[in-house]
């Protein structure tokens, strides 16, 4: 079975965008996430309530942590995949401009 690999610049540029933007918006959900089990654990402070909102902030907001983490490398990595691959881009253009000529 043959299978094609495609790269583009301008596919690369848009998927590091759009993780940068789901990353931001992760965040912003943990903050919001976070300052709501702040005023939970106004109204819980009892030995349950507070293990509830530990065990909240473990369980969601370590996650969350991670996935903004691990969605701003990929997003990096793409960023650095385009400026190495820049000269080939560049390079292809110039050849298909010439061909087509």
């Amino acid at each position: 079975m043959k299978k094609d690999i495609f790269l583009s610049d301008e596919n690369l540029n848009k998927a590091g965008k759009t993780l940068d933007e789901i990353s931001a918006d992760a965040a912003a959900m943990k903050t919001e996430i976070d300052a709501l089990l702040q005023q939970l654990s106004a109204g819980f402070d009892t030995p349950a309530g507070r293990k509830l909102v530990s065990s909240t902030e473990e369980l969601l907001l370590g996650p969350m942590n991670d996935m903004a983490l691990l969605l701003g490398h990929i997003a990096q990595t793409l960023r650095s995949a385009k400026n190495a691959y820049v000269p080939v881009f560049d390079e292809y253009r110039r050849l298909n401009s010439r061909i087509r000529v």
